[in-house]
């Protein structure tokens, strides 16, 4: 994910760029879930599991991102400071012709 920030909208909000940072660190974590009534406990009747949603993935989950809230109950989000794209994975380059290794 890329986040181009304007830094005028983000300095008219009173924050810094690490303050973005630190905000989508925070709120992009990835846990680990588990499981209630599982063992250490004895004799439980019930065993339930707990599922927990991991990192983010979406232009429009990190758009999501609270980065403040106001007094007035106004809220902030990534989106509405920054330019949200999704980048490739890999830029590596492999090219191939009939199915063998080819140059570029």
């Amino acid at each position: 994910m890329r986040a181009w920030l304007d830094p005028e909208r983000i300095a008219a909000r009173g924050l810094t760029a690490s303050d973005v940072v630190g905000a989508m660190r925070e709120q992009n974590v990835q846990v680990s879930a588990g499981q209630l009534g599982a063992e250490p406990i004895e004799e439980s009747d019930f065993l339930t599991l707990i599922n927990a949603r991991g990192r983010l993935e979406t232009v429009e989950e990190f758009g999501d991102i609270v980065l403040k809230r106001g007094e007035g109950g106004e809220i902030l989000r990534l989106a509405d400071v920054a330019r949200l794209e999704m980048g490739a994975g890999d830029y590596t380059l492999r090219s191939q012709l009939d199915g063998n290794n080819a140059v570029g």
